[in-house]
């Protein structure tokens, strides 16, 4: 079992830091003050609150829907002897013009994937498929393709989207 963990640190204030960190699909965000201790809080329901039209959300990481696909993807990268950079990664459900869908690079170092709230209550293999495509986009720097039978595809949904023969080839093998 693959465990890794993501902390951003974040100056609040001259004697103040926010420690954000995500622990095998769980998000803690604990404040560090001279002033006062340290405390865990399970921002989980605050992450639902957020407004699903908003785009630049970056900062709150890889919503827990996918992180199970994030978790995957960086499993199949290693099978294939890939390094993946996933430093600034933000996945989270939001405004995508209607697609399923986009990939943006906030020039900050962020790389965030919106996936359309429509999604919410789609089978695992269909968001997977979705964010496995823009993660194509946002980490392995992939185009789309006019293979139909391609994860890269614009508009086709291919089903099945751990198989190896559709891996190797988001992996450029």
């Amino acid at each position: 079992m693959i465990v890794y963990v993501l902390s951003m640190f974040k100056k609040l204030t001259s004697n103040s830091l926010l420690f954000i960190t995500l622990i095998s699909g769980s998000l803690f965000i604990s404040s560090c003050d001279s002033s006062s201790g340290s405390s865990d809080l399970d921002v989980s329901s605050l992450i639902d609150d957020v407004n699903d039209s908003a785009t630049k959300i970056s900062g709150l990481g890889v919503y827990p829907d996918f992180q199970s696909t994030v978790d995957r993807f960086v499993i199949e990268a290693n099978k294939r002897n890939i390094i993946v950079n996933l430093d600034g990664l933000d996945i989270q459900y939001g405004s995508t013009d209607d697609a399923y869908g986009v990939c943006s690079s906030l020039g900050n170092g962020t790389k965030e994937i919106l996936i359309t709230p429509e999604l919410r209550d789609a089978t695992d293999d269909l968001k997977s498929e979705i964010v496995l495509h823009e993660l194509g986009h946002c980490i392995l720097g992939r185009k789309h393709s006019s293979d139909p039978t391609s994860i890269m595809h614009a508009t086709v949904i291919i089903g099945q989207p751990w198989r190896t023969e559709v891996l190797d080839e988001l992996f450029g093998l």
